[in-house]
């Protein structure tokens, strides 16, 4: 299969590429051994942008849903 966009590393920047390259159209993959990054693996993640509290991983899984 051939990719518009090959994206390595599925951290939080990772997925934001994803999420605008599905918006442009683009056709592409996503390369990671984990899913998450550094965030998946923080403890409490307190006053990201439109969340005052959660744990990391629960953050990185809600980046995977909106994915």
């Amino acid at each position: 299969m051939i990719y518009d966009l090959i994206i390595i590393g599925a951290s939080t920047a990772g997925m934001s590429a994803g999420i605008y390259a599905s918006r442009a159209g683009l056709n592409f993959i996503i390369i990671s051994k984990n899913k998450g990054g550094n965030t998946a693996e923080a403890g409490i993640v307190e006053n990201y942008l439109g969340t005052i509290s959660k744990s990391g991983f629960e953050l990185s899984r809600e980046f995977e849903n909106h994915l």
